[in-house]
């Protein structure tokens, strides 16, 4: 997977649908994989970027297309979040 079909698959998501992919995918996109504190920022900034949080699952991550207009994002040590007011 290219880190464009990504991008394009996260702005395809309606708000509440989710995109759940595997630790090694994750790993060739944001190399050197999500134990890196920067990989790890630059994944869950990849997606905010594209209207999503995102969530590391025991053997995936999952990227949940969130309503930017409900609240505001905060930045958390996880990633970015939204606060719903």
């Amino acid at each position: 997977m290219e880190i464009q079909e990504l991008g394009k698959q996260l702005d395809d998501l309606v708000v509440g649908q989710y995109l759940g992919l595997s630790l090694e995918i994750l790993e060739e996109l944001f190399p050197p994989g999500l134990e890196d504190d920067f990989a790890f920022i630059k994944a869950s900034n990849f997606a905010a970027e594209h209207g999503c949080h995102m969530t590391r699952a025991p053997k995936e991550v999952v990227y949940t297309k969130w309503d930017r207009e409900v609240g505001r994002w905060e930045m958390t040590s996880k990633g970015p979040r939204p606060v719903i007011s």
